[in-house]
């Protein structure tokens, strides 16, 4: 069994490794090798706890939020993940119909 596991853990890394490297070179296709860098290092940021110096961010505004919480659409739409707030209801609800048919 250990020795399953092990060799199961191998192909994880190697199919790991594989990701990482489709990625590198698909974003450097689209966007160039400076661009294809800075999301190499932003996901390994992460991932792996590394520097976060790339990792992008968002500036919520204040009256997004109604007693210190903030819903799902104003979420994705306030940090620029969808263009208007019906793009972001659309999307939430794409990700759990997908993530409900994956179970």
């Amino acid at each position: 069994m250990k020795r399953l596991t092990r060799w199961i853990a191998g192909k994880r890394a190697q199919l790991n490794k594989a990701k990482e490297i489709l990625a590198y070179e698909l974003t450097k296709l689209v966007h160039g090798e400076e661009e294809a860098k800075k999301a190499e290092a932003t996901a390994k940021a992460i991932f792996t706890g590394g520097d976060a110096a790339n990792m992008p961010t968002a500036k919520l505004e204040a009256d997004s939020f109604t007693d210190d919480e903030i819903d799902a659409i104003n979420l994705v739409f306030g940090a620029g993940l969808a263009t208007t707030k019906s793009e972001a209801r659309r999307t939430i609800q794409q990700w759990c119909f997908c993530r409900w048919r994956e179970a």
